[in-house]
């Protein structure tokens, strides 16, 4: 029987591991070692440890961590006894596996006690960044001591990659905390505002917010900051839930306490909200104000307007729910909250997807844990070497969303992986203006939006041309537009599409994109190559001077999956075969050009420019 150890933290960390708890607990062929550390066994965080024990789970260890303050000092201490602790479990209980979720300072010490013991470690959430806290560097710490990855999104996936970790054991399965909104019967507005007393005849906020840990003595001005621009929304009653223990979380303890305790017809605030209480407040609130990680991973899936303020979930891929406020401000954030609270803005979130998953991610990951091979080669770890491709500038341009992927999709992510930076350039949008319905303009922001994200671009450029219509565009217009984003990119290549596709934006975007690469003007740009879209390319014959004639090919036997998952996304652009933009035919495309390589699935380029 495979055991496997799950070290938590945290009330929040636990809610986000608690279906992969249950569905190691309840396979016959795994025994499940929970270890139960830091906030968990600490009063002043509510001793949630309770909450683990109601749920009916075994708790083969506690290791304690004396959280008596939130000094650097404490902190930093707290870290050795953690590792003492855990190096004590360890001996004790011999785990087959070690899964971990995320970027605590608790799980780094948990992490760092297993390496001499050669205990693989399966981690969760690895690859993202959180430039304005600690969390940052414990995470990466965290990746390069893990032997098995569960990333959230496709781009952390390949930062993983990027990292030196081994391809083949880099699993993207989402975000597991996303589980619960599908598996939990969610309480009523009415059951949750009774259970919490609070007013159900008023705007609801939840707000969360962290000490920016990277920032030193920063908190009592953001915590204060926030807490006037609170207060003068008078018809929002505002849940606050406790910040995690870090350094200064006592300041913004403090002052949040004061505010409720001064004005209890604004708010209340809770140490600690089980997953299904919370999730419930999200389901019905109005809005989420502070500086949490549910803001960009859960609120989502809700629709739920998120005012995200500082730098804390910085890097973070985030979706049209959040309205970023950059500094602390009392003013930006009161602007922020009336925006987020306006019908228009919250009718637009209507029908958006998440791209951190769809709450099928704990099975996934129980799978993969009870089948992975445990062999030498998992603990051996080689480092997987990107640095033999030099880094390059890409620039990706499309005429319309949705000709990247048809044409380089697998080539665009075999960039990223190897750690280059790619940009993105859309050529055209839709709009209202122009004759489309709303609903479909909605709708293809969020289609690029998500595609944006599952590739994981540096940047994206929206020139917002009619689509259709650049033949009514002066073309000295476009060739200064195009040109302007060169500059910016500095690209050492550029994919650009066939000059000889019927579609007339296809035709105009290629002469416009050649025209703005000249060499004497940018001698930056070394490789130019003209991709292929099924699409386009079948509705005319090859004629002798129209032909496309493949002289490159990209191996994407590696990334076909994820070429058709992301094409899948444009859910309007796909049809039944026999029409020419199908998923069978994009497959069977890279077959073909693949068999002209001797490779199982490749793409197809004809260079352009190639200056060695």
């Amino acid at each position: 029987m495979r055991k496997i150890a799950i070290v938590t933290g945290t009330r929040a960390e636990y809610g986000l591991l608690y279906w992969i708890i249950k569905g190691i607990c309840d396979d016959p062929d795994l025994e499940l070692q929970l270890i139960v550390t830091g906030m968990h066994l600490c009063s002043q965080f509510g001793l949630t440890v309770k909450e683990i024990e109601n749920d009916g789970f075994h708790i083969a260890e506690r290791v304690d961590i004396p959280l008596s303050s939130d000094t650097e000092e404490v902190i930093s201490t707290c870290m050795g006894h953690g590792m003492i602790g855990f190096a004590k479990t360890y001996e004790k209980l011999r785990p087959d596996i070690l899964l971990v979720l995320g970027d605590r300072f608790e799980i780094l010490s948990a992490v760092v006690a297993a390496v001499p013991f050669r205990i693989p470690v399966a981690h969760l959430h690895g690859g993202e960044s959180t430039e304005g806290a600690i969390d940052e560097l414990f995470r990466h710490a965290i990746t390069k001591m893990s032997h098995i990855h569960f990333a959230a999104i496709e781009s952390y996936k390949m930062r993983i990659i990027q990292m030196g970790e081994q391809p083949g054991n880099v699993f993207c399965f989402g975000a597991p905390g996303l589980d619960s909104i599908q598996k939990l019967n969610l309480m009523s507005k009415e059951d949750i505002s009774n259970k919490l007393e609070f007013p159900s005849d008023k705007k609801i906020g939840v707000v969360t917010y962290h000490p920016v840990t990277l920032e030193k003595g920063t908190s009592k001005t953001h915590i204060t900051e926030l807490l006037e621009a609170l207060k003068i929304s008078v018809d929002v009653y505002w849940v606050f839930t406790y910040p995690n223990a870090d350094t200064e979380s006592m300041i913004i303890i403090t002052k949040v306490k004061e505010f409720v305790d001064n004005n209890t017809e604004k708010g209340k605030m809770f140490i600690s909200l089980g997953q299904l209480e919370y999730l419930s407040l999200l389901a019905h609130a109005d809005l989420m104000v502070g500086n949490s990680s549910s803001g960009l991973v859960e609120a989502p899936s809700f629709g739920l307007p998120v005012v995200n303020i500082g730098d804390r979930q910085k890097g973070r891929i985030r979706v049209q729910n959040v309205i970023d406020v950059q500094e602390c401000k009392k003013e930006s954030i009161i602007e922020a909250i009336d925006k987020a609270v306006k019908d228009d803005f919250k009718s637009m979130l209507k029908g958006m997807e998440n791209p951190y998953g769809k709450g099928d991610t704990s099975e996934k990951i129980v799978k993969k844990l009870k089948s992975i091979n445990l062999d030498e080669s998992l603990i051996k770890k080689r480092f997987y070497d990107t640095t033999q491709f030099s880094m390059n500038k890409v620039l990706i341009v499309a005429p319309h969303p949705d000709d990247e992927t048809l044409g380089c999709s697998g080539t665009i992510l075999k960039h990223i992986v190897r750690g280059d930076e790619v940009c993105w350039l859309v050529m055209t949008s839709m709009s209202v203006e122009e004759g489309y319905d709303e609903l479909r303009v909605k709708e293809r922001q969020k289609e690029i939006d998500n595609v944006a994200g599952e590739y994981g671009f540096n940047n994206v450029f929206k020139l917002d041309f009619p689509t259709t219509k650049l033949d009514t565009i002066p073309k000295g217009k476009l060739v200064e537009a195009v040109g302007d984003v060169v500059r910016k990119v500095a690209p050492g290549i550029i994919y650009i599409p066939n000059r000889n596709d019927v579609h007339t934006d296809h035709k105009i975007t290629f002469d416009v994109v050649v025209s703005s690469v000249k060499t004497f003007r940018y001698p930056f740009v070394k490789k130019v190559l003209m991709y292929e879209t099924i699409s386009e390319t079948e509705f005319a014959p090859p004629f002798k001077d129209s032909a496309f004639i493949p002289n490159s090919f990209s191996d994407i036997s590696d990334y076909m999956d994820k070429k058709i998952s992301i094409m899948s996304i444009y859910k309007s652009e796909i049809k039944e075969h026999p029409f020419p933009r199908n998923l069978e035919n994009i497959k069977a495309l890279a077959t073909f050009r693949g068999a002209t390589a001797g490779k199982k699935y490749a793409e197809a380029f004809m260079i352009l420019k190639d200056i060695w």
